[in-house]
């Protein structure tokens, strides 16, 4: 947008890294893997794309009207970056470390300690 080849090359790895995790996600829920394989995907993927975000978030913050942008770009570029970190933290910390995993390596051991009973 308005010729910020900056700001898509800050958003390129966090967009690489969702369509990586769309992929493995098709490919690791199967019957071939393991529970604990399933859960890791999205846990590795969503730690990882933390740290996309964070360069993110520094690349559009750096920035200045000097690029030549619109200070609304600005201001909608870096309120962008704000709200994925926010999202994809909120997920990573609210939902998958604290509400997934437990469960599902709750399901997966105690029905492994069933079948060996």
């Amino acid at each position: 947008m308005e010729g910020d080849k900056q700001g898509i090359k800050a958003a390129a790895p966090h967009v690489f890294l969702l369509a990586s995790q769309v992929f493995m996600d098709g490919v690791v829920f199967s019957d071939r893997f393991s529970t604990p394989i399933r859960v890791f995907v999205p846990v590795f993927y969503n730690s990882k794309r933390i740290f996309t975000l964070v360069e993110w978030l520094k690349n559009e913050f750096s920035k200045e009207e000097v690029y030549g942008a619109s200070a609304r770009r600005l201001y909608l570029g870096r309120m962008l970056a704000v709200a994925n970190l926010a999202f994809w933290s909120l997920n990573l910390f609210g939902f998958l470390l604290l509400v997934h995993l437990p469960a599902a390596f709750k399901k997966y051991y105690s029905a492994h300690k069933e079948s060996e009973d």
